[in-house]
């Protein structure tokens, strides 16, 4: 009977314990989730993601970093040329390009009037770039903060079934590109992801929230782009959002609007060089009806975050497989009811010692302990290679060893 209440307790426990980044087994849930993902790294079924990169080639070849914006604007044009099915910009626009012709003029003092009357009239490379973007598939960046700001345009999201938006990661406010190149941009998705504390990207938000707006992550507006959608749909359920829908394409999320990424290995295939875009020696299949990425990959000039997989990956790529991962159907889910699942799990592990050790030879009870949690450990990873379903063995292998260790001293004793 001791065993059997002492089960119960803790698959009550587990269940507690089981709330999406919290509780005390959270390092080793992600420790488990991280094997499960080294042993069983996602395939690449398609190419559907093409990323532009601002590389060590590139830089060697156009200069240092940042290029004025009338060369990203005629990069963008480049790009555009080939018919792709939408552009992300995984890139900020701040401030104002001090390389405009504009702006050099109002530093010149030793020039001749004439010469900077005529610099003054140029039109800023800011300007440039809003021209060029206007009329092409492009999605630019946002960055959310923890401190308000003015939101700006956002893409109308619509809300089906019960109100999900309390349940979605909160953000104070946003930054944004200056605000003539960002109102000439048709899509504008959320950049930001957040590591978990040992610094490890395990998910990011498919959709967020500010205030009463949701704000899509950039992947998400890039389909809506490429698919001709003008709204996206978030359905909700009473756990909170469910999935996510881009014309007829829906997209299942986890409650809080997150999803868990599934990390294929570095691909360099996934990569052309800016330089080749802008030289027109770039193969055009890589771009033609393409999801094509731009972003900045040069070594040094950029923050690349860790995965399960990697101690360091470009942010631009993450954003590749994010998309990769949708447009095959390779998500990783851990459902609302994955909760009970575990709990029922920890109570029938529980359960099995204890009516298991009191029974057999001590010699035998080790044996009997590792075979449960072999079973354990198989019924996860067979779950999430086949399934996608990120099962928590942590708290049954954890509230199982501690009842052994209980069970056994009882029994010697």
């Amino acid at each position: 009977m001791f065993g059997f209440a002492m089960s119960g307790l803790l698959a009550a426990l587990g269940f507690i314990t089981a709330q999406e980044g919290a509780g005390l087994t959270s390092p080793a849930r992600h420790f488990i989730f991280d094997t499960y993902q080294q042993f069983s790294p996602r395939t690449r079924l398609s190419a559907p993601v093409t990323i532009v990169a601002i590389d060590e080639e590139s830089l060697a070849a156009i200069g240092q970093w940042p290029w004025p914006r009338d060369k990203i604007a005629g990069l963008l044009r480049a790009i555009n040329n080939h018919g792709p099915a939408a552009i992300g910009v995984d890139i900020l626009f701040v401030e104002p390009d001090r390389l405009s012709l504009n702006m050099i003029g109002n530093g010149a003092a030793d020039a001749p009037a004439a010469v900077r009357d005529w610099l003054a009239q140029r039109p800023s490379n800011d300007a440039l770039l809003a021209q060029a973007i206007t009329d092409m598939p492009l999605a630019l960046g946002i960055a959310g903060l923890e401190t308000s700001s003015l939101t700006g345009l956002l893409t109308p999201v619509t809300q089906e079934g019960k109100p999900a938006l309390n349940h979605l990661r909160p953000y104070a406010g946003l930054m944004r590109s200056l605000p003539e190149i960002d109102a000439a941009a048709r899509g504008h998705g959320l950049l930001s992801a957040d590591p978990d504390p040992d610094g490890i990207v395990r998910r990011t938000p498919l959709v967020a929230r500010i205030g009463d707006a949701i704000i899509p992550s950039l992947e998400l507006e890039m389909l809506r782009l490429a698919v001709g959608a003008n709204w996206i749909t978030l359905n909700g359920g009473v756990d909170g959002t469910q999935s996510a829908m881009v014309g007829e394409l829906t997209i299942p999320v986890q409650s809080n609007g997150m999803m868990w990424l599934h990390y294929g290995p570095h691909d360099p295939a996934r990569f052309v060089s800016a330089s080749s875009v802008l030289d027109g020696s770039v193969d055009p299949e890589m771009l033609a009806s393409k999801l094509v990425l731009l972003g900045v990959t040069g070594l040094g000039l950029i923050d690349q975050p860790a995965t399960p997989l990697v101690s360091r990956m470009a942010g631009v790529e993450i954003r590749a497989q994010i998309l990769e991962s949708i447009f095959d159907n390779r998500l990783l889910r851990r459902p609302a009811w994955m909760r009970w699942m575990e709990a029922g799990l920890t109570f029938l592990f529980c359960g099995f010692l204890s009516l298991t050790i009191p029974i057999v030879r001590p010699r035998w009870t080790p044996v009997i302990w590792l075979a449960g949690g072999g079973v354990l450990a198989m019924a996860g990873f067979g779950a999430f290679a086949i399934q996608g379903w990120l099962i928590d063995i942590a708290m049954p292998w954890i509230s199982g060893s501690v009842l052994f260790l209980l069970l056994l001293a009882a029994t010697l004793a």
